[in-house]
């Protein structure tokens, strides 16, 4: 659809639950924003996700690390295979020293800030992630209602 509408405008929609401990609308339009970083090749967008300025519980770590450590291959295959459980444990270790190795990094297995900006940047460059011509993406958060208490049509029947 994109290929066919290079400068379209483009609505990316974060969402979030109303009872989402990291803020609701405000983590919804954050997801937004993020989605466009990549979408855009914006890596400095992504990498401030890591930063000791976002709040702990909204930072990313080790979940994230795994996640585009899966996504990545090197020679034989994606670097991380397995459940992204956001633990740094042995697997995890491999895979960060040989993304790290392949990128031409120091290999000591910490997911640092230069290990960091490779594996967004290497993220960020897999084919299909980056729109081309003149999109224009605009973010926007909806944040959802859950009503547990309310089952069945949901239509006013006042009259």
């Amino acid at each position: 659809m994109h290929d066919a509408n290079a400068d379209a405008e483009m609505l990316a929609i974060g969402h979030a639950e109303s009872d989402e401990v990291c803020g609701g609308s405000s983590v919804a339009l954050d997801r937004a924003r993020s989605l466009i970083a990549c979408l855009t090749n914006d890596p400095a967008t992504w990498l401030a996700w890591f930063g000791s300025g976002i709040e702990l519980r909204k930072r990313w770590g080790t979940r994230e690390v795994q996640l585009m450590l899966s996504a990545i291959s090197g020679d034989a295959g994606p670097f991380f295979n397995g459940y992204a459980s956001g633990v740094t444990d042995r697997a995890t270790l491999t895979a960060i020293r040989q993304f790290q190795s392949s990128a031409g990094l120091q290999v000591d297995g910490k997911a640092g800030p230069k290990t960091c900006k490779a594996l967004v940047t290497a993220y960020m460059a897999l084919d299909g992630t980056t729109l081309t011509g003149g999109s224009k993406p605009t973010p926007h958060g909806c944040e959802g209602h859950t009503d547990d208490g309310h089952r069945g049509d949901r239509r006013d029947q006042s009259g």
